[in-house]
């Protein structure tokens, strides 16, 4: 999809699931660009994976386990109706974006640490 068809399905989206086979690349660290997307959007995620732009305290990410086994739905609902109850709306996932994600924040990071 692209345009207003992809517009249209984020959307209509509550959840979305990044990276949850990387385990098959034997990753267990990745910043996959999926994750950013979902952010950017407001839309809570699953992954499997590290990433260091979100740390285990990220309300709006629930991990799931880096292998094979299957994802429990039930936690998933559990999850997202935290999430729900605390009113977490897509504009506090689109701020973490602005705030953590931009290029502007990530450049000024790499530059700081280039001597």
């Amino acid at each position: 999809l692209s345009g207003e068809k992809l517009n249209n399905s984020f959307e209509n989206a509550h959840i979305g699931i990044s990276s949850i086979g990387a385990y098959r690349k034997g990753l267990k660290l990745a910043s996959d660009l999926k994750s950013r997307e979902y952010t950017a959007r407001g839309i809570p995620f699953l992954s499997s994976v590290a990433d260091p732009d979100f740390s285990r305290q990220t309300e709006f990410v629930l991990r799931v386990k880096n292998d094979n086994s299957s994802i429990v739905i039930a936690d998933v609902i559990t999850w997202y109706s935290e999430i729900s109850r605390k009113k977490m709306p897509g504009a506090l996932i689109r701020n973490y974006a602005e705030e953590n994600l931009d290029f502007h924040v990530k450049i000024k990071t790499i530059l700081a640490g280039v001597s």
